[in-house]
């Protein structure tokens, strides 16, 4: 792959989330920071744990763009990471690209191109046409300017060769790519995406334009990161996933308030993170990524509690459900044979607290991660089922 060695570091707990990579004169360095719940081990066991941590970090990163949008720093771009595992394993099953060529020739054989034969000389006979010189097509792979580019950029896929496990040296690049004509290149490329209306050709092109991109001559780096600080998000939609979010019943019910007069606050209702129904029941879950030991607030409570006696009195004429069940979702590292721990319940106190209890449940968020990346639902919620609130 590279004559420089590869050190692997795990961050166990960390307030980020991602991968790194490092690059000095002697070796590269890949920092994992793992999520709550994860250790060294699960990452070490897994060869395909680093697209799964990659693409759990994938809806904090959207949601942040939501949130924030770009904030305008041009300089400091986004490491096209998924760029570039995508053109390693693309270059591991298809090897180099080859711009197919059409050929032709005078009676070589091949395939007939009758458009190109018929408008060369003909001769009439006996009423019938004749060609004596008939247009043969062949086609013909040779390697181009985008093969040379894509040799460029598979040298600079570190991080691509490791987790594509890619046993290859550094290719000769016969173009020469710097800073002063890496733009030319880019625009070329580009130009190319626009008249392409091949799926792979301009998944390939795009992956080019992205690395390329990255590192042009106003990015050098020398750590590459893809890292969320945000990774609350991430578990969020997830569990919100994983459980099947029913959007309309989400909606139907939410706490509301009102002032008097109208005119002088803004309506700003309280959405919970989650809810779906199985069955007689409805189910819902406040996602909080916290470490091990902390546990939601007593306004988090009060929500949850507000969720819950919204949900009752707008079901009670309904005879189809019958039971609530609300939860708190942690993460954590589930040690015994099961994917969740319940540890206990949270409520208000009051005349009604008994009614509107709080699960605590640690989930396993291995299990988790697995489950999302393999793109599966939770479909057991039995464990869910505690200090039911009748409607």
């Amino acid at each position: 792959m590279t004559n420089k060695k590869i050190e692997i570091n795990y961050f166990e707990n960390s307030p980020k989330v991602g991968i790194e990579q490092l690059n000095n004169n002697d070796n590269i360095i890949i920092n994992l920071y793992l999520p709550i719940g994860i250790t060294k081990a699960d990452a070490e066991c897994d060869d395909n744990f680093i697209y799964k941590l990659i693409n759990s970090i994938l809806p904090a990163k959207k949601k942040s763009i939501e949130l924030y949008g770009n904030l305008g720093n041009n300089i400091v771009k986004e490491w096209p990471i998924y760029s570039e595992i995508w053109l390693v394993k693309d270059y591991i099953q298809h090897g180099l690209y080859k711009e197919i060529e059409k050929k032709y020739n005078i009676n070589n054989g091949g395939k007939i191109n009758w458009k190109k034969t018929i408008n060369r000389e003909s001769i009439i006979y006996s009423n019938s046409v004749y060609y004596p010189n008939i247009v043969f097509e062949s086609n013909e792979k040779n390697h181009t300017i985008i093969t040379e580019l894509q040799k460029f950029c598979i040298n600079k896929c570190i991080i691509g060769k490791y987790i594509c496990k890619l046993e290859e040296e550094m290719y000769n690049v016969n173009i020469i790519i710097n800073d002063n004509n890496i733009d030319y290149y880019i625009n070329l490329l580009k130009k190319e995406l626009f008249t392409t209306f091949e799926d792979y050709k301009k998944q390939l092109l795009n992956s080019l334009i992205n690395i390329l991109s990255y590192y042009s001559s106003d990015n050098i780096m020398t750590v590459n990161s893809y890292i969320t600080y945000e990774y609350h998000y991430s578990w969020e939609y997830m569990i919100a996933y994983l459980f099947g979010n029913n959007e309309k019943l989400r909606k139907e019910l939410l706490p509301k308030h009102e002032y008097t007069p109208n005119n002088i606050g803004r309506q700003s209702p309280l959405i919970p993170d989650t809810i779906f129904s199985r069955d007689d029941s409805i189910f819902i879950i406040d996602s909080k990524y916290y470490s091990k030991g902390n546990v939601p607030a007593t306004s988090d409570i009060c929500k949850q509690t507000e969720y819950c006696r919204t949900a009752k009195s707008k079901l009670k004429n309904n005879s189809s459900k019958r039971q609530i069940y609300n939860s708190f979702i942690l993460p954590s590292k589930i040690d015994e044979s099961s994917i969740y721990k319940y540890i206990g319940y949270a409520n208000m106190i009051g005349d009604d607290s008994n009614l509107y209890k709080i699960n605590v449940i640690y989930l396993d968020t291995l299990y988790i991660m697995n489950m999302f990346y393999e793109g599966n639902r939770i479909q057991d919620v039995e464990f869910l089922k505690r200090n039911e609130c009748i409607i």
